[in-house]
């Protein structure tokens, strides 16, 4: 599953609650060079999550 939050407040509250529990944190929440904030687990009950926040990065390359 993948979603992708419209600030980094809501990023972190939505990681906060999935990965409560997490089986596997594959990648902590970071900055990468496509996102401001991105991170990628597996939660409690086996499901595959990646979580991102764009950002200013999201226009970036555009035009």
């Amino acid at each position: 599953m993948h979603i992708e939050a419209t600030s980094r407040a809501e990023f972190d509250r939505v990681y906060d609650a999935l990965s409560a529990d997490a089986r596997e944190v594959a990648m902590p929440p970071g900055e990468t060079f496509w996102a401001e904030r991105f991170a990628m687990f597996t939660d409690g009950h086996g499901t595959p999550w990646m979580l991102s926040y764009m950002g200013a990065k999201a226009h970036r390359g555009a035009g």
